[in-house]
C-alpha cells in the first residue's frame, strides 16, 4: 500500500521525523454455519468489540525478532509499550540461527546490542530519530530528506549512503530483508 499526502498534513512543522505502523482487528466473536443456506455471507456471524492482532511496523522485527512466546502479546500491543520486548532486541536469536546455518558467517557477541535497539527502536541519529525519541517499533520517515530518482537510489539504502531509503521509510525497490539481515549480522 502506498500513500502520497502532502508534508504538511503529517508533521506539526517542528519534527520532520514521522513513524508509522499498521494493524489488523478481528470481531471477538465468530460464530460458524454448519449448515449455511444459499447467498453471500451465511457461513458465519461475527461480533463484539474489535481486537487487534496483527502488527507490523519495521520489516522483520515482528517476523524474526519477537520470539515465538510473546507473538501474540507483541501482535496486540502499541508501538509506546515495546519496552517489555527490548531483550528480543538487545538479544536476537537471528544471528545465532545464521552462523548455525552458515559457519562462514560469525554472530556478534556484543551484547546487548544497542545497535539494534538505534536501528529497529529508534532511528538513526541524524537520519531518522526524532528529537524525543521513544524506543518503539516503527518504521520512521525523514521528511525533509528529499527522495532520489529511481536510477540513483541504492536498494540498501542508508547503508550504502542512500539516506532516502530504508530504514528512512521504504521504498518499493529497498532490498529490507538483506538490509535487515546485515544489520542483526552486526554490518
Amino acid at each position: 500500500m502506498a500513500i502520497e499526502v502532502p508534508i504538511a498534513c503529517l508533521t506539526n512543522g517542528t519534527e520532520p521525523v514521522i513513524g508509522a505502523y499498521a494493524t489488523a482487528s478481528l470481531r471477538q466473536g465468530r460464530l460458524l454455519n454448519p449448515a449455511p443456506k444459499t447467498g453471500i455471507n451465511n457461513a458465519s456471524k461475527e461480533g463484539g468489540a474489535w481486537s487487534q492482532v496483527s502488527r507490523v511496523g519495521m520489516p522483520l522485527v515482528n517476523e524474526v525478532v519477537i520470539g515465538l512466546d510473546d507473538k501474540d502479546k507483541f501482535n496486540a500491543s502499541k508501538p509506546k509499550d515495546d519496552g517489555q520486548f527490548i531483550d528480543y532486541v538487545t538479544n536476537p536469536v537471528l544471528p545465532a540461527v545464521v552462523q548455525t546455518l552458515f559457519p562462514s558467517a560469525p554472530a556478534p557477541t556484543n551484547f546487548p546490542r544497542t545497535d539494534l535497539v538505534t536501528v529497529f527502536l529508534k532511528g538513526i541519529e541524524g537520519v531518522n530519530q526524532p528529537k524525543a525519541v521513544v524506543a518503539s517499533e516503527m518504521l520512521r520517515l525523514n521528511t525533509t530528506i528529499a527522495p532520489r530518482p529511481v536510477a540513483t537510489q541504492s536498494p540498501l539504502g542508508v547503508a550504502a549512503g542512500d539516506n532516502a531509503g530504508f530504514p528512512n521509510g521504504r521504498r518499493p525497490a529497498d532490498d529490507v530483508t538483506d538490509l535487515s539481515l546485515r544489520v542483526a549480522m552486526g554490518a
